[in-house]
C-alpha cells in the first residue's frame, strides 16, 4: 500500500463526519426556523417589530396652575399625604399640565426635565431629577404633569420650560413652556 493511499483512507471518514454534521446543523436550523414561522402564525403579538421608519416627540397644549399646594397636587394624582409634615403640604408650587406625542420608541424611556426659570433675568431657579416617559406603544400618546415648587415671598415673574430628550438625556427632541406668570 503506498503513503497517498494510507492517506485517503484516513481523510474519507473525516469526510463523511464532516458531511454527518453538516446534515445535522442544517436540518437544527431548519427546524428551529419552521418552529419559529408556527409560533409567529398562532402568535403575531410575539413576531418582533421591524424598527420604526422614524422617530420622533412633541410636546404640545401646556396648561398651567400656578397656585397649587404640594397636598393639592397629591390629591390630584391620588397619592397619600401621610409621609409629608403640614409645612411640605402647604408649600405652594405650579401644575403644569401638557401633552406627549411619541413615535419610534416602545419601550424606551425619554427623560424629562423642568426648569423654573426667573422671566425677567432668564436664571434658572429650579430644575427636575429623574423624570422619564416610556412610550408604551410604536406611537403613543397621552398627557403628563408635573408639580413645580415655586419660591416663598417673592413678586417675581416665572416660566416653567418642559422638555423631552433623546435616550442619551442630552439631545432635546422637544420642549414647551408655559406663560409666563406672577409668584405667590
Amino acid at each position: 500500500m503506498s503513503a497517498q493511499a494510507g492517506q485517503a483512507g484516513a481523510s474519507e471518514p473525516q469526510r463523511a463526519l464532516a458531511v454527518r454534521i453538516a446534515r445535522v446543523v442544517s436540518s437544527t436550523i431548519g427546524l428551529a426556523a419552521t418552529v419559529l414561522g408556527v409560533v409567529f402564525v398562532l402568535w403575531p403579538s410575539l413576531k418582533p417589530e421591524p424598527p420604526p421608519a422614524a422617530r420622533s416627540a412633541t410636546l404640545s397644549n401646556v396648561t398651567l396652575d400656578r397656585s397649587v399646594a404640594f397636598g393639592q397636587y397629591l390629591d390630584r394624582i391620588k397619592l397619600t399625604r401621610a409621609p409629608y409634615t403640614p409645612a411640605t403640604l402647604s408649600r405652594r408650587g405650579a401644575y403644569v399640565e401638557f401633552d406627549y406625542a411619541i413615535a419610534g420608541y416602545k419601550g424606551k424611556r425619554l427623560p424629562l426635565r423642568w426648569q423654573l426659570v426667573d422671566a425677567s433675568t432668564a436664571d434658572q431657579l429650579a430644575q427636575s431629577e429623574d423624570l422619564g416617559i416610556k412610550a408604551q406603544a410604536t406611537t403613543d400618546r397621552g398627557t403628563w404633569f408635573v408639580w413645580v415648587p415655586l419660591p416663598h415671598g417673592h413678586a417675581r415673574r416665572f416660566f416653567v420650560q418642559i422638555q423631552l430628550y433623546k435616550q442619551d438625556g442630552r439631545v432635546p427632541l422637544s420642549r414647551v413652556r408655559t406663560a409666563r406668570f406672577a409668584g405667590t
